[in-house]
């Protein structure tokens, strides 16, 4: 019989209290949560969401492309967290212009990078806008001198900005090419890196330490023709430590990552089971030391494809993309626990081709799913948003304010302490943790790690080095964990 174990939590002279009461059980092939709302945008003739963000307000950043004026123009929608949208902006650079992927900042900043035809070829293109939709700056980048094409977009915990994508060097080769911006938009690094004759990066993602994580796909050589998951992890420097891949045989194609709390990194994309077969989705869990955790085939249909993932604050896996089924593609999105195993599925099927590009998950534990749908003949933007799932409800009750209004954020702000107390009934040593994260799920500092027996602690969080935004509090202890959402205010 397991012992019971309770912690009591105060913040900010604010008492909040929950207790351990055993083990939670995941559920097993649960039902998906309900979608709260769905959104369509058509700009009047093929139009295609390939990325989603989130920021720390909850608000929902989609791009992609939309046919207007006669060519392909970046289009990219904020909506608020009830589906209304915000502002939506066009970036036509003359030709043919492509978004592909998108991120948010710390200060809720937007980062949207594509590929746009410019002097008879394609080249980078990354645009910054501030939260109300006002471009910053943007960048053109022509590595390869021919055609490049940027697929994805990530920040870290400094807000500099990391792109990554395709560099056409020489005929018939490409390359990944990653290029990191500081915030002002100047280059800091950036790195060519060939593995065969076409590679190409799909997926991007940071971790607690700022690393860099890239997925993609390598040309295993004419000898024996056929595509890998190709993956890199960076340092923030742009040295590369550490590059795999995998290979079951046929064609696999890395094409999302994602990094969770714990470092860990999952990438996900599709592969062939058997040859000349369909493919399948394909997810694989690194661990933070680049140890494969699992990995696991899914055919949900005649020929499928996994195109994002993300996680949530508890490790959770959320995995979309398009699955065959029925002569017609439909969304499909699946949830892992940590572990691998599934938790729910869900299908979206609007009567004709539905093709999910991009997941992400809100403040909330909403998860969003955007794509495009085939609606009277055309492709239009499709959006849906989840309600949040039970099972993040269950560790994040309340929200907790820490008004740091008597604050000044300038370069030498003042000294304010939060203090966080806790209580641990128990009759023998427990381990006991207590670790702050980011938004994007970075370990940002831990607090406590150690055995505690029964009584009460405190422990200081000096926040002078953390910007106003969005925290979590994640306390573990045994099987225990629970989350804590901390706001922190300038005034």
């Amino acid at each position: 019989m397991r012992s019971r174990t309770s912690i009591f939590l105060i913040l900010s002279a604010v008492v909040y209290m929950f207790g351990i009461t055993g083990v939670n059980t995941l559920a097993q092939a649960a039902d998906p949560p309900p979608i709260v709302w769905a959104d369509t945008i058509d700009q009047g003739y093929e139009d295609k969401a390939y990325g989603v963000a989130t920021d720390g307000l909850g608000n929902i950043i989609v791009t992609g492309r939309a046919y207007i004026g006669g060519n392909y123009d970046f289009f990219t929608v904020k909506y608020d967290s009830n589906g209304t949208i915000l502002w939506a902006d066009t970036v036509d650079m003359g030709d043919l212009d492509y978004a592909y992927g998108v991120a948010t900042d710390g200060s809720g900043n937007i980062i949207v990078t594509g590929t746009s035809w410019i002097g008879g070829t394609y080249d980078f293109l990354t645009v910054k806008y501030d939260s109300n939709g006002t471009i910053l700056w943007t960048d053109i980048v022509n590595p390869g001198g021919r055609s490049d094409c940027a697929y994805a977009v990530t920040t870290d915990s400094y807000d500099n900005i990391i792109v990554t994508g395709t560099a056409e060097i020489g005929m018939n080769n490409s390359d990944f090419y990653t290029v990191k911006y500081e915030p002002g938009g100047s280059v800091l690094w950036k790195d060519t890196i060939n593995v065969g004759a076409w590679d190409r990066p799909l997926g991007i993602a940071t971790d607690g330490s700022d690393n860099i994580i890239i997925a993609g796909y390598a040309y295993r050589g004419f000898a024996n023709p056929s595509y890998d998951y190709y993956i890199i992890k960076y340092d923030s420097n742009g040295t590369v430590v550490w590059t795999d891949t995998i290979n079951l045989g046929e064609h696999e194609y890395g094409l999302a990552v994602a990094t969770d709390a714990s470092d860990n990194f999952i990438v996900t994309g599709k592969a062939q089971s058997e040859p000349y077969g369909p493919h399948n989705f394909y997810t694989v869990k690194y661990n933070k030391y680049c140890i494969k955790q699992w990995s696991d085939l899914i055919d949900p249909g005649e020929d499928d494809e996994a195109l994002g993932v993300a996680t949530d604050v508890s490790g959770n896996i959320i995995v979309t993309g398009t699955a065959e089924i029925g002569g017609n593609n439909d969304y499909y999105t699946v949830k892992y626990d940590p572990n691998g195993i599934i938790q729910w599925t869900d299908i979206i099927d609007l009567g004709n081709d539905e093709e999910a590009y991009a997941v992400a998950i809100d403040v909330s534990g909403s998860i969003i799913v955007t794509g495009a749908a085939r609606i009277g003949g055309n492709y239009d933007y499709y959006t849906v948003k989840y309600a949040p799932d039970p099972s993040f409800i269950e560790v994040t009750p309340e929200v907790i304010t820490i008004d740091l209004s008597d604050i000044s954020i300038t370069p030498n702000p003042s000294l304010r302490n939060v203090y966080i107390s806790y209580r641990v009934v128990s009759q023998k040593m427990i381990p006991v943790s207590l670790e702050v994260y980011d938004l994007l799920g970075r370990r940002m500092v831990t607090l406590v790690d150690k055995q505690h027996k029964g009584g009460t602690y405190r422990v200081n969080w000096d926040t002078k080095e953390f910007s106003q935004g969005i925290y979590f509090l994640k306390i573990k202890s045994g099987d225990y964990e629970n989350v804590k959402k901390i706001t922190l205010l300038s005034g």
